[in-house]
């Protein structure tokens, strides 16, 4: 779709993908930066990449801080529903069960550290968040 725009992806993904004759390995022309680990893209905190290998060796989740809502972790395939995260359940395709708890309790530690404690609450569907998102901007607009 964006075929000259940056990627960034983990190293242990993208080995991982060209190995495999059950996915798509990654366009080789298409531009790639490779990281190792958690990766703050502007080096502000404002937009991290948080290594979490669940899904896949090498899934990533992101951590946004935006200014008017606060952060918001974008765990993707860490977990699937509030459930399985508040009892550490994962499902039997995931490439690593050990991997898959560690990222969960990582997510949890950050989700704590960044003064959500209650991190069950934390946990919202798509439609829940933009909704947020909405109401704060109308906040914001109503302020203003």
């Amino acid at each position: 779709m964006f075929p000259d725009t940056l990627m960034l992806v983990q190293k242990a993904e993208y080995s991982w993908a060209g190995s495999r004759q059950d996915t798509v390995a990654f366009h080789k022309k298409h531009p790639v930066q490779l990281v190792d680990g958690d990766y703050d893209i502007f080096g502000d905190g404002s937009l991290v990449l948080l290594f979490t290998p669940a899904h896949t060796p090498g899934h990533q989740s992101l951590l946004v801080r935006l200014p008017l809502t606060g952060p918001v972790i974008l765990s993707g395939d860490v977990v699937h529903f509030q459930t399985s995260f508040e009892h550490r359940y994962v499902p039997s395709n995931n490439w690593s069960k050990e991997a898959s708890l560690q990222s969960m309790n990582k997510i949890a530690a950050i989700l704590f550290d960044i003064n959500m404690p209650n991190y069950a609450s934390a946990i919202v569907t798509t439609d829940e968040f933009l909704q947020s998102v909405a109401a704060k901007q109308d906040e914001a607009k109503t302020a203003a």
